[in-house]
């Protein structure tokens, strides 16, 4: 158990790194890759208004389905299953009061629906978070020395590439 918090741990930072390597280079090529994609004039201001919020929270969507994969390998899928309900359903709520507007949130357009996407998996991370912390104990907060965190990460990656080649293809 120990051993596996300990991965777990240095999984999550090495996830948050790489959301934020990915979203730097995201709002800086968001742009480019959507006019490669073929959007131009009023659709591309459309687009990197929404993906350039999106970008810069991605952090929230990567910890919200890392926290997934992690309930589902604690054993917990019921519960994870939930998470997912949970997340899909304060985001189809927020959607419409943040693109329209309602009471006091004001009417945002199409970034409201970014920041309604933002929000959602904020949420979402969070409680599945506390969950893999507090019942199943994989989240320790402990200093990792860095010999540890990158023989850990290390450890991952030899797995994680595989994966996702074999998931892509």
């Amino acid at each position: 158990k120990n051993k596996a918090a300990g991965l777990v741990e240095c999984g999550i930072l090495l996830s948050v790194l790489l959301s934020v390597v990915i979203a730097s280079c995201g709002i800086a090529g968001c742009g480019w890759i959507f006019r490669q994609f073929g959007a131009k004039g009023n659709t591309l201001t459309l687009v990197m208004s929404y993906m350039k919020i999106w970008f810069a929270f991605c952090v929230s969507g990567t910890l919200s389905g890392l926290g997934n994969s992690l309930l589902i390998a604690a054993g917990d899928a019921k519960r994870a299953a939930q998470m997912m309900m949970l997340g899909m359903i304060i985001n189809a709520i927020l959607d419409p009061a943040m693109i329209f507007g309602f009471g006091f949130i004001p009417a945002m357009g199409i970034k409201g629906a970014a920041w309604a996407t933002v929000f959602s998996q904020s949420i979402s991370a969070i409680t599945v978070l506390s969950l893999v912390k507090v019942k199943h104990k994989l989240i320790r907060w402990e200093k990792i020395p860095l010999r540890r965190l990158f023989a850990s990460w290390k450890t991952i990656i030899r797995f994680a590439v595989p994966a996702t080649i074999g998931m892509l293809m």
